[in-house]
């Protein structure tokens, strides 16, 4: 050790370094230009949600038509279905 360093810093103790703001950002916060959205591509996903949209209430009318025919088809087999073992009897 050198003479400097043992009048400086006592024997057994380590120097520690001036407490650090760790928080601040290394980059600037905000973007320096301005953001510009292509229209394009903003009319693209807006047309693509609306096929979206439509297509699944397309979907729920469709299940909702088909759960009615299922209703009404399983009816009619019961219906059937009795009437013929009745005529077996």
């Amino acid at each position: 050790m050198s003479t400097e360093q043992s009048e400086s810093a006592p024997q057994g103790e380590s120097q520690t370094a001036p407490a650090v703001d760790i928080t601040q950002q290394a980059t600037t916060p905000t973007a320096t230009t301005q953001r510009v959205k292509n229209s394009k591509r903003v009319a693209a996903g807006k047309a693509i949600s609306e096929k979206t949209r439509l297509a699944r209430e397309q979907q729920k009318k469709d299940a909702e038509v088909l759960s009615i025919y299922q209703l009404y088809w399983s009816q009619n087999y019961n219906i059937i279905k009795r009437r013929k073992e009745e005529k077996d009897q």
